[in-house]
């Protein structure tokens, strides 16, 4: 009878039973990377001084100058930016001219053998590829040559894009090489941690894939998945590494397009699924080939099947289902504990909001009918911590919307000089940040707590005062989308009065959604909207006969599968108006996602269209994280 170690089979090819990715890569052996770098200066040494062409710069690539390599011998990438090129026609009319050239001078006396031994593999449109071997220095390395012009000299990288619409994909190849030094310089920004799990992957993609074809394609993938985590320095590899191969067990399902670096449809039609979209340059989809793919897909669910059982042996079990969760932690205690605001917190906050009402009403020039406290802390729906607040200002001295239009500034300027003079006397810490074009933003402080508050003062006329919802609806119909803006905050008492009334679990349920939001969406840019996320739950809500009571797991993760088909969301509010009394919808929106305001026909809070990827990524990957708690609280690790 055979027995074996004790743990789990193990995780990747060549681990022992047990053994985490940590201890895995404590056992990997150094590489001299001195010495690389000196094989590798002496090769552009020898080109600079020996070749005939004129050099202005060389940038090296490939995994062994970005630091993401698996193994040795290793690649090397050099760019030889030429100064003999004049244009792209230029450079690839006389690629092969130029590398030929190289290889004679790398084949000659004059490299041979005092600087190494070449041996030559292939040509390819762009480049050259040999290997070279130096005994003195131990090393033995591919290198390919590509010859570039500096197309980025002369013109900027939107333009770039532009020239590139249209060409044809062997002529955008000669493009991709003069971009490298972007691509280059993007990986090797992130931390060397970011490097080891580049290494790890490719590791995996070696021995368990059987292909090194793909290997830009994996760094694209950690590359992402670091910066939607802010750009950490430190963060549990193990974990991403799963989670990277949970998404590459679905790999048809990926779309990443990079909504930070530029707009893709600028320049070309996003290709549909899968589709992962090279940072520095729109024109190129990095997923690999379809048989490739499938073998990827295979090789990854069984990783992922593997390193759940590995959690599961070495106890904590998989990663938590949002990011700053504990491990272990379920969605309610999260709620309860990190996210929902204490009532001692509640009742400060509160009653500084009130001081700044009061203000409002009584200390201004302006005769004030009301004051609606809008925003996540007016209707009851703020995260712990930092809150945003509309104190939307209903003016009596104003007699239409065009005359608040035509006041704007004025009353705008006599609010801040109101409350610059007489604030401090008042009530104490206020900040003012910046004017927009229709309010005031100001940062209040809540004393006794470190708790910070965003607040926008926005002057309006209560036009459902002045006529029927349906009536404002109707004059809005001629009005230009600059001037129907100046409507928009005039139904504050509605939009804020729509959430304020659902139970108190729901509002919790929406704040864990603007969490969620904060820290894995909204990083770097605002791509969600809290008011979006406030929709679609309270749409849910109602969808399900309003209930007070229901399982949090359960409907974050029913959310958590809508936001992830973002791009198949359409919510309407047809007991709130006739959307069709006023325009087509399917003319004005003919795209989905569509989650117009219950408030006002004419708003359509949903996602920005060059966000619908990150927001649907970070939906699945949460999908995901579910799937393997799950899995963990059951025993389920079968590949199924």
């Amino acid at each position: 009878m055979t027995s074996h170690p004790p743990g789990p089979d193990p995780l990747l090819s060549g681990m022992k039973r047990g053994q985490t990715i940590p201890q895995f890569m404590t056992e990997w052996g150094s590489i001299d990377t001195k010495k690389c770098d000196e094989m590798i200066e002496r090769v552009i040494r020898f080109l600079k001084q020996n070749v005939p062409i004129r050099v202005a710069k060389v940038v090296k690539g490939g995994p062994m100058c970005k630091d993401t390599f698996a193994s040795t011998p290793g690649h090397v990438d050099l760019f030889l930016f030429i100064n003999d090129l004049s244009s792209m026609q230029d450079m690839k009319s006389k690629t092969r001219r130029i590398v030929k050239s190289i290889r004679a001078k790398l084949d000659s006396s004059e490299f041979v053998p005092r600087y190494g031994v070449i041996q030559f593999i292939e040509y390819t449109p762009q480049s050259m590829k040999l290997h070279l071997r130096c005994h003195d220095l131990d090393q033995q390395h591919t290198i390919e040559v590509f010859p570039a012009y500096d197309i980025l000299k002369y013109k900027n990288v939107h333009d770039v894009y532009i020239d590139m619409s249209g060409l044809p994909d062997a002529d955008k190849d000669f493009y991709a090489v003069c971009l490298a030094e972007i691509q280059i310089d993007y990986i090797r920004q992130a931390p060397s941690k970011v490097h080891t799990l580049i290494r790890i992957l490719k590791y995996w993609l070696k021995e368990e894939v059987k292909t090194e074809d793909w290997y830009y394609f994996l760094e694209v993938m950690a590359m992402h998945r670091w910066q939607r985590a802010g750009k950490p320095h430190d963060f549990d590899i193990s974990d991403w590494f799963e989670e990277i191969m949970t998404q590459l067990a679905d790999l048809t399902s990926l779309s990443i397009i990079w909504e930070d670096k530029y707009t893709a449809s600028n320049y070309r039609t996003v290709p549909s699924k899968p589709v992962v979209l090279d940072p520095a340059n729109p024109h190129k989809n990095v997923v690999p080939d379809q048989r490739c793919c499938e073998k990827i897909m295979k090789c990854a669910r069984a990783v992922v099947t593997r390193s759940q059982a590995l959690k599961d042996y070495i106890g904590g079990g998989p990663a938590p289902i949002i990011e700053g969760m504990a491990r272990g932690e379920t969605l309610q205690h999260f709620i309860q504990h990190t996210i929902q605001p204490s009532s001692d917190d509640r009742r400060e906050c509160d009653h500084l909001v009130e001081r700044v009402t009061n203000f409002l009403q009584h200390k201004t020039n302006f005769g004030v009918s009301m004051v609606v406290k809008g925003g996540s802390l007016g209707k009851s729906t703020n995260v712990l911590g930092k809150s945003d607040v509309d104190m939307v200002v209903f003016i009596n001295d104003v007699s239409s919307v065009q005359h608040l239009q035509d006041s704007m500034k004025y009353i705008l300027d006599t609010l801040k000089e109101t409350l610059d003079t007489q604030w401090s006397q008042f009530a104490g810490s206020l900040k003012y940040i910046r004017d927009t074009s229709h309010g005031i933003q100001y940062q209040l402080g809540c004393g006794k707590s470190s708790h910070v508050h965003d607040v926008d003062i926005l002057p309006a006329f209560n036009i459902l005062e002045a006529k029927q919802p349906r009536n404002a609806f109707e004059e809005m119909k001629s009005k230009t989308p600059k001037e129907r803006a100046y409507y928009s905050v005039c139904f504050a008492q509605k939009q804020v009065a729509f959430v304020k009334e659902v139970p108190i679990k729901v509002k919790n349920f929406i704040r864990l959604l603007k969490y969620w939001a904060k820290v894995e969406i909204n990083r770097e840019q605002k791509a969600v909207t809290s008011y979006f996320l406030e929709l679609v739950a309270i749409s849910f809500w109602k969808n399900r006969r309003s209930p007070d009571d229901f399982n949090t797991n359960d409907w974050f993760k029913e959310i958590m599968t809508q936001l992830a088909d973002l791009t198949s969301l359409r919510i309407l509010w047809p007991d709130k108006y006739t959307v069709s009394l006023y325009y087509n919808v399917h003319e004005v929106f003919p795209k989905n996602p569509v989650v117009l305001d219950p408030a006002n026909p004419y708003i359509n809070v949903a996602p920005l269209e060059k966000h619908h990827s990150l927001v649907m990524t970070c939906a699945q990957n949460v999908l995901y994280r579910m799937q393997a708690w799950k899995n963990y609280r059951t025993g389920r690790y079968a590949d199924s």
